[in-house]
């Protein structure tokens, strides 16, 4: 890897010694590998501690703590010794520090990870092994993606999914357009340019702080993958919306600012506290109901609507570039609970649907279990809804977006 600011020599030796960034990092990762369902938090956190480094030891140490994620299982099979302390100076050996230097500070074969020993191993391996460790995957994970996919596009898959993410954001048509946004930005030093699919997104080429713009401020973007503004567009904004799993409401937002009536439903009250504070930003109205056990509140159950979306609780399998620390909460137990969740919600959320509606099914998922197999498994039992032709499914490679699944269902006849 050529040198940069940020990997001088200077700079891996003292993340390699022991120091601030070297305890940054360490503490951090020890943390999050201890408590997967938690780990995007400590994650977040340690960037957050990090703030008080140096802006390239800062930046160092946060690209370590998530590539460390994907390079996990490849660093332990070369190095033999899956420490915390061999995994950091690992990586650092990977983005050019000395391997002599690693070694004076804890003993393992750093030199190894630069002679090719990797690619003969994995060589050896069936393709769903050899991905699983190269990309820092639960082996189940990866049989599913290359049985479902096949070999050669897994690996693509995989490798994009180990890219940095895009920065995207899109316009509120409520205050602006695209257009108009984009010399917005460009007068505040960023530079732009138009999504290929999404009409209101743009891609932001320059890195900084983009929330703090005071374009920001006045409610002219949010900052959501062009995957999840896609999803959002298959809610047809045509009469009342009721998205049932909003979360902290990207998409109630999109549908919002088209000027129908939403009204946003999660499980998560601080969620939809701060999908109200969003929508307050973005000069729309989006009413929030908090679900607080197994049935729907009586005030949601009785309506009847044209528009349901139903953006279901997942495996976050489309979304490893963003999340890494994803990898770590995948397991069967895990898949067979997510699936089991997503036909509840589909039956509860069914009923809402008024004839002639439609009902719009979506994941960040890229598995058939998650995706195609439920909305079968739905639509054998309610036989008064039928699927249409409008459909979704993207992925990192080749779309370049997050991986979203969804698909338009709708009522052609009464509900039984």
């Amino acid at each position: 890897m050529t040198a940069t600011d940020d990997r001088a020599p200077r700079v891996l030796a003292k993340a390699a010694a022991a120091g601030r960034m070297r305890g940054i990092g360490l503490d951090t990762w020890e943390r999050a590998r201890l408590q997967p369902r938690r780990a995007g938090k400590v994650l977040r956190e340690g960037v957050g501690e990090a703030r008080a480094l140096h802006s390239r030891e800062r930046r160092l140490v946060q690209a370590a703590l998530y590539d460390l994620i994907r390079q996990e299982r490849a660093l332990a099979l070369v190095l033999g010794d899956s420490s915390p302390m061999a995994l950091w100076l690992g990586w650092l050996v990977g983005e050019g520090l000395d391997p002599a230097v690693a070694k004076s500070h804890h003993d393992a074969p750093y030199e190894a990870l630069l002679d090719g020993t990797l690619e003969e191993r994995l060589g050896a391996m069936p393709a769903d092994e050899a991905l699983a460790i190269r990309h820092g995957l639960p082996d189940a994970l990866a049989r599913r993606i290359v049985r479902q996919r096949g070999p050669d596009a897994a690996a693509a898959l995989l490798r994009a999914s180990d890219q940095r993410a895009p920065i995207t954001v899109r316009a509120n048509r409520r205050k602006t357009d695209r257009t108009a946004l984009a010399d917005r930005l460009a007068g505040e030093g960023f530079a732009t340019e138009p999504c290929a699919r999404a009409t209101d997104g743009l891609h932001v080429l320059t890195r900084g702080p983009l929330t703090t713009q005071r374009s920001y401020r006045d409610g002219w973007f949010e900052v959501q993958d062009e995957g999840s503004q896609l999803l959002a567009g298959l809610v047809e904004p045509d009469g009342e919306v009721i998205d049932l799993c909003a979360g902290a409401g990207g998409k109630s937002l999109a549908i919002a600012a088209h000027g129908v009536p939403v009204t946003a439903a999660d499980v998560r009250p601080g969620a939809l506290k701060e999908l109200t504070r969003r929508a307050r930003r973005a000069g729309v109205e989006v009413d929030t109901i908090e679900i607080r056990d197994a049935r729907l509140p009586g005030r949601l159950r009785r309506r009847r609507v044209r528009r349901v979306l139903v953006d279901a609780p997942c495996s976050g399998t489309g979304v490893l570039r963003r999340h890494p620390e994803h990898r770590w909460q995948f397991s069967e137990e895990m898949l067979h609970e997510r699936t089991e969740l997503q036909r509840r919600i589909l039956d509860r959320a069914a009923p809402l649907v008024a004839e002639g509606g439609t009902l719009v099914y979506g994941t960040c998922s890229v598995l058939a279990e998650e995706n195609e197999e439920i909305v079968r498994s739905f639509l054998s039992g309610h036989p008064d809804f039928e699927r249409t032709d409008r459909t979704l499914d993207t992925a990192p490679h080749p779309d370049g977006t997050d991986g979203f699944y969804g698909v338009v269902l709708r009522r052609h006849r009464p509900l039984a």
